[in-house]
């Protein structure tokens, strides 16, 4: 049977949310798995070898370690769960390649403000001209250290302007399990209030996703800034988290990590100042 045709009963137990990310993302890691196949994969094709020389082959074709991983653990788990429900008798012994653990970067203040000023030369988002629509979703971005997928989403009846609050509610959050409220400054409401309001919430437009990251991209050009994978938006969220523990804050509690190990994948240690062995150690000859 093609795993494909099988992915609905999948998606029904784990995903019962519906969230449709996550279902893109399970059928794109089966997409792939039969690219390397050279056919629609079926649920005899859940190999140790098959998975692992489909791994081969990503990495190969100059495939990012963490995507590889990413779509390994999709595989297997869907194999565990057809396992279980006895459409094949063959359980997984292979594991996941190790995804790599890279240090990480947030914008310093001098960055953010280049980020913020190249906003300028942006063209409309429909009708709105392009510095205050840019400005408004960086500034949201940054104050809540939400991530873009849910900002897109919020709606005017989450945005009370008057009192200074956003609130997203859990079915726009990743996991789906906790509302959040955060207060903004003046100069965010400011650009709130220029924003479309006939509309259902401020970031509603007719931008793509992938017309979103390549205009964004284009921003980042102008401000000088690295424009690779790791630097979009989600480096927003980093900066937020960095500056907000080095002023003190609690930046598990901020992004709402299940625990400071998650949070620790966040945290740009040349913004928090995290002590160095240079910080602490003795100079070798400095003694007589």
């Amino acid at each position: 049977m093609n795993i494909i045709d099988l992915l609905p009963k999948y998606m029904a137990v784990t995903n019962p949310g519906g969230k449709p990310h996550t279902t893109r993302l399970h059928t794109l890691a089966i997409t792939r798995f039969g690219e390397s196949l050279g056919k629609v994969p079926t649920v005899d094709d859940l190999t140790d070898e098959n998975l692992g020389l489909h791994a081969q082959k990503r990495l190969a074709d100059g495939k990012a370690r963490d995507t590889v991983s990413g779509e390994q653990k999709k595989l297997l788990a869907q194999w565990k769960f057809y396992a279980r429900r006895g459409y094949t008798k063959v359980w997984p012994e292979c594991k996941p390649i190790s995804r790599v653990n890279r240090i990480p970067k947030a914008w310093t203040q001098a960055e953010f403000d280049c980020l913020y000023r190249a906003c300028e030369l942006s063209g409309p988002v429909d009708s709105t001209p392009g510095v205050v629509w840019w400005r408004c979703l960086l500034s949201c971005l940054f104050f809540t250290g939400e991530r873009i997928g849910a900002m897109m989403q919020i709606e005017w009846s989450g945005c009370d302007l008057d009192a200074g609050w956003l609130e997203l509610p859990a079915e726009l959050r990743k996991g789906g399990a906790s509302d959040r409220q955060y207060r903004i400054p003046p100069e965010t409401i400011k650009l709130l209030r220029k924003m479309p309001q006939k509309k259902r919430g401020p970031f509603d437009c007719e931008m793509c996703k992938a017309t979103l990251y390549h205009r964004f991209g284009r921003i980042l050009k102008a401000a000088g800034l690295p424009t690779d994978r790791r630097s979009k938006f989600h480096r927003i969220r980093r900066t937020t988290a960095s500056h907000f523990q080095a002023a003190g804050g609690n930046a598990q509690e901020l992004l709402g990590h299940s625990s400071p190990a998650v949070t620790a994948r966040y945290l740009d240690p040349k913004i928090i100042k995290q002590i160095q062995a240079v910080d602490l150690l003795f100079r070798p000859g400095e003694v007589g």
